[in-house]
């Protein structure tokens, strides 16, 4: 296609383009400025073995030690993240709306609970280490035998405050390719006679 037939693409959908790039950006930036200020907590949960025959003191058990950590802590992530779990931490915590989101980082479960207030952020976050080390003690085989234990690290938090500017910019930028895709389709259902007159 000749340089000329975008030029007149552009021209003819300008219009199109920017008003649905405008659009795009105002919703993004008025949801971004009405959202709250909210309070996000992180810690993390380390996942040891407990041997008392010190068996880890061996290359070969050493593997399996690691391999029994990786999928313990799989497991806890999995437990942790099922929507009962997170209604009893939520219940034990006494805060009813709050995200608790746990990720497995090798040996270690990667905590992150949003809050609205950060008393409420900081005390779910201590209720979810608790019932992981809870659950964890609860499925320890007995003093004669490996085990796992669970240490926390402290809880550090920091607010989370809208940016509408920032947001209305990546809206302006995501309704500009929105528009462009609008005019293709525009584009494509004109007469052929049409298009080939520019």
């Amino acid at each position: 296609m000749e340089l000329s037939y975008y030029g007149h693409f552009f021209k003819r959908h300008a219009l199109l383009i920017l008003g649905v790039a405008v659009l795009v950006a105002a919703i993004a930036g008025g949801v971004s400025a009405v959202q709250k200020t909210q309070t996000q907590a992180t810690g993390s949960v380390l996942v040891k073995v407990q041997d008392n025959r010190q068996l880890a003191d061996y290359d070969y058990d050493q593997y399996y030690v690691t391999q029994a950590v990786d999928l313990y802590t799989t497991n806890i992530v999995s437990w942790l993240n099922s929507g009962q779990n997170k209604d009893d931490i939520r219940q034990t915590a006494k805060v009813s709306d709050a995200r608790i989101v746990g990720k497995k980082n090798g040996g270690t479960v990667e905590l992150t609970v949003t809050a609205d207030q950060p008393d409420q952020a900081t005390a779910v976050l201590k209720a979810t280490t608790a019932l992981i080390a809870s659950r964890t003690s609860q499925i320890a085989p007995g003093p004669s035998r490996s085990s796992f234990q669970t240490v926390a690290s402290p809880a550090s938090t920091h607010e989370q405050k809208s940016q509408p500017l920032r947001d209305a910019v990546i809206g302006f930028i995501a309704g500009l390719v929105l528009g462009l895709v609008l005019a293709l389709l525009v584009e494509a259902m004109r007469p052929r006679s049409s298009r080939s007159r520019g």
